[in-house]
Parts: C-alpha cells; structure tokens; sequence
C-alpha cells in the first residue's frame, strides 16, 4: 500500500503544461457530472414537515410559498398549479370557448341573413356571397368543436386569472373570517386606528 508521500504509478508520468490543462479539464467536467443529481422535487408539504422540525409556523410557510409562486408567475416560470386551480381554470378557458363560439354563430347568422337580403334585392346569390358564407360556416365549426372536443393546454390554464374563492384567504389557503371574505384574520384589511 503507498504512502501519501510516496508517488503511485499516476504520479511518476510527466506532462507538458497543455496536457496538465486537458487532464484537469477534463476532472473538473467529470466531476461536474458527477455532482449533477437529478434534483429531487419536494412539495410545500414536505416544506410544512421540516418546518414543523425547525419550530417555523405554518402560516409563515404558507406565505413563502405563495410569494414565490408570484415571483414565479412574474419572471415568466409558470407556477404550479393544484387540481382545484386546474379545474376552476379549465372550466373558465370552456366557458370563453362556449362565448366565442356563440358569438360566431351569431356573426354566421347575420351573414346568412344579409346574403338571403342581398339574393332577394338582386334575385340572385353571388358566388362571393357563398364563399363568405363558407368561411363563415367553417368558423363556426371549427368554434365548436374546440368548445366541445378540445383539451385545455397549460399555456391556456396558465392565461386564465380565476376570482378567489369566497371562503379561503387568497395570501395563505385558511379560512377566511367571514364565509364571504377571501382574506383570513391575518391578511384582512385593518383601517388606522
């Protein structure tokens, strides 16, 4: 067994000073790799748990996490959404779809009503007036059956703002004071005084 003082059969070759360069950039990419675990992803939950260990309160916890899911959705990472947000975000995203196409049935329904005016002014359609008829028609389609087939993308989820929920602080996730309010005893406004 060699000694620390004594140089092993690595130590005993001579290197130029390029050769020293590669060798210890090529260490220093090895062991970066080597460091590079995949990182482990935690939820608030196991943010509660350790927090509990350290004596930390919840509610401080609880505020962490949602001014950091702000600065998330500010600097552009999107924030993590939980089921409830999903639903309520996605029945929002159904709910614009159902407007839009409504609101192209209704355009549809004005330009056949204007081409049957037109046909009866001039007793004749035109085929222009058949083609806008056309693109018309294949709007509204298109409308619904985004509407009524389509899935909500994450992009979409992520555009949509949802009114708080009455009952739940909007800061924290407690109860509110009132079965009305989004605000807890803590977050709620107290005038001067």
């Amino acid at each position: 067994m060699p000694l620390e003082h004594e140089p092993g059969p690595s130590q005993q070759v001579k290197l130029s000073e390029a050769e020293v360069s590669q060798l210890l950039d090529a260490a220093i990419a090895r062991h970066k790799q080597a460091q590079a675990l995949p990182e482990k992803v935690l939820s608030v939950d196991d943010a509660l748990e350790i927090a509990r260990t350290m004596g930390i309160p919840e509610e401080h916890v609880h505020e962490a996490a949602a001014e950091l899911q702000r600065r998330r959705t500010t600097a552009g990472v999107p924030a993590v959404l939980t089921e409830d947000e999903r639903r309520r975000r996605g029945e929002v995203v159904r709910s614009r779809r159902a407007q839009k196409f409504l609101l192209s049935l209704a355009g549809g329904a004005a330009v056949l009503t204007g081409i049957i005016v037109l046909s009866a002014v001039f007793y004749a359609a035109s085929w222009a007036a058949m083609l806008i008829l056309g693109v018309t028609l294949v709007v509204v389609v298109r409308n619904l059956v985004r509407w009524l087939f389509g899935g909500v993308t994450d992009a979409e989820l992520e555009s949509v703002e949802v009114p708080p929920l009455p009952g739940r602080c909007r800061v924290c996730g407690a109860p509110a004071y009132t079965p009305q309010a989004t605000f807890c005893e803590q977050h709620r406004y107290k005038g001067p005084g």
